[in-house]
């Protein structure tokens, strides 16, 4: 085979592997330029050479399968053609406002995530009156204490334990807020509903956080759990628009069960629970921003939720 000429190779993407022999064989892969060309046989519109540009551009650094998920909103039914008049403006914007919300998300969520992990701390410390009560046996299946306490010059220790052991070299026992500040969202979460964790420290938790007086933490965990998964998404370059991310009920009681299943929903959460952390107000905006940039190049099943 002559390998001078690039277009007598025949590989393939991996969503069209064909196994033979026990080996694999690869066909049809195609470069971000002939991704153009099929797009535009599939009905997609580019307006001039620049949008081309931009279009190989956005495939050359996401790839082609990452960006395609923002296709299926412009297809028509049961057909990979585009409907008539779909611009390829309309996919690269509406992928950028993912990113955008992506990004506002996170900042968000993380400032959630500390406030919150902050408040467990203190909560736990004050009830229990025991700065190492994360080495109760009580926890093990959590091992809160297992994944702090490596040696500090392990590369994986989280940077609040590697700190406070080069610091005290001499400690044999991590206090309690060096151990939770090297604790994931999910562990956190997990503490919600441990059988052992004093029930008593969530009514100021609950209180701080502005949650009715009422809630338990039986009922918060739907939440934060809602919220670790959607935190997870966001930092994993996760697509959030036409995706019906939710807060399952019971919490919506007072919602339409339909509603309920929307992301607008849990963002209503975030946004509920900002006034805990910081002002809501740039949130809002630059959310509302983003919804009627949405709106205007976007058909409606890839609005958020839809």
């Amino acid at each position: 085979m002559d390998y001078s000429n690039n277009e007598s190779i025949a590989v393939a993407t991996p969503l069209e592997e064909v196994h033979q022999g026990g080996s694999f064989c690869f066909k049809n892969f195609l470069t971000p330029q002939q991704h153009l060309n099929l797009l535009k046989e599939r009905g997609l519109g580019f307006s001039d050479n620049d949008e081309e540009t931009r279009f190989v551009k956005l495939i050359e650094a996401v790839g082609y399968y990452h960006l395609s998920q923002y296709f299926r909103h412009f297809y028509q039914p049961n057909s990979k053609n585009f409907k008539p008049n779909t611009s390829a403006n309309s996919i690269i914007t509406t992928y950028q406002q993912n990113e955008r919300l992506r990004l506002l998300l996170i900042a968000s969520l993380l400032k959630l995530e500390l406030k919150f992990k902050t408040l467990l701390t203190e909560q736990l410390i004050t009830t229990t009156q025991d700065i190492y009560w994360c080495y109760d046996n009580a926890f093990e299946n959590l091992a809160l204490v297992a994944t702090a306490t490596r040696k500090h010059n392990d590369k994986y220790t989280e940077q609040a334990t590697r700190l406070f052991l080069q610091q005290y070299p001499n400690h044999t026992q991590l206090p309690a807020w060096a151990v939770m500040q090297s604790q994931d969202f999910g562990t956190l979460c997990g503490l919600l509903k441990h059988p052992k964790t004093p029930r008593k420290i969530w009514l100021p938790i609950i209180q701080e956080l502005g949650f009715p007086k009422n809630y338990s933490p039986k009922t918060l965990y739907p939440v934060f759990n809602a919220l670790r998964y959607l935190r997870n998404i966001c930092v994993h370059q996760g697509k959030l628009v036409g995706e019906n991310l939710r807060i399952s009920p019971p919490l919506w009681v007072d919602t339409d069960p339909k509603e309920a299943q929307k992301v607008s929903n849990t963002i209503a959460w975030i946004q509920h629970l900002l006034q805990s952390v910081t002002e809501r107000d740039s949130f809002n905006q630059e959310f509302n921003e983003i919804k009627t940039m949405l709106r205007s190049s976007s058909p409606p099943s890839c609005w958020i939720g839809g």
